[in-house]
């Protein structure tokens, strides 16, 4: 449930209160009230008038904090379905990333580019690289080589409540290991649910000594 339905339960509620509020209200100083013949039936009439008002005004207080708590279950489930459903996802997506850069490892061009949209772009340091042609056209020199040139793995990633758009990072090595740059990447899921990347970004790290005082 969400905001609009718990502003909903307050709405029916507070309809629902003003009609038995004033119904009932009328029925009990009508009935205590009316026909008060002598000063002592008015006190007795009055009081028992207040204090059937009390009772009725009870009921009421009992009603509206029943109805928030219930707004507030709903409202915490919706919030923890919500996050199980974006944990769920981001897990696709850590496996998605994982399986990008282990066509890297395998040497396997083909399967590279099949992950990648055909509206991708490759952001370099000079130009950008636009769609899946351009792309496959500068990253094949990469998956010539024995041995891959470097690799990478994904630390974190970020999805969108629609689950249609998610962000992976983390850090890139050389062939020997060392960490020499990060990748920032955004994925698409299309309609089959299948992950494909749209937007790549790889960023240099320092490598520079702290300046001497």
């Amino acid at each position: 449930m969400g905001i609009r339905g718990i502003f909903r339960i307050f709405w029916v509620f507070g309809r629902t209160l003003k009609e038995n509020f004033s119904k009932n209200l009328t029925k009990l100083f009508y009935r205590h009230v009316a026909g008060m013949n002598s000063g002592s039936r008015a006190k007795v009439s009055l009081n028992l008038f207040m204090h059937k008002t009390s009772i009725f005004f009870g009921t009421i207080m009992r009603s509206f904090f029943m109805v928030i708590s219930l707004a507030c279950v709903f409202a915490t489930r919706s919030v923890e379905a919500q996050s199980d459903s974006n944990s769920y996802l981001r897990e696709e997506v850590l496996v998605t990333e994982r399986a990008f850069a282990k066509t890297m490892a395998d040497r396997n061009f083909d399967a590279f580019l099949a992950m990648v949209d055909e509206e991708a772009i490759f952001v370099q340091q000079n130009n950008s690289l636009r769609g899946r042609d351009q792309v496959g056209a500068a990253w094949k020199k990469w998956f010539k080589e024995k041995n891959a040139p470097f690799s990478w793995e994904p630390e974190r990633v970020e999805v969108l409540e629609s689950g249609t758009l998610a962000m992976s990072m983390g850090p890139v090595f050389d062939n020997e290991g060392k960490q020499v740059a990060t990748f920032s990447s955004i994925w698409r899921r299309d309609k089959s649910g299948k992950w494909r990347i749209i937007f790549d970004k790889g960023n240099d790290i320092c490598s520079c000594e702290p300046e001497k005082k």
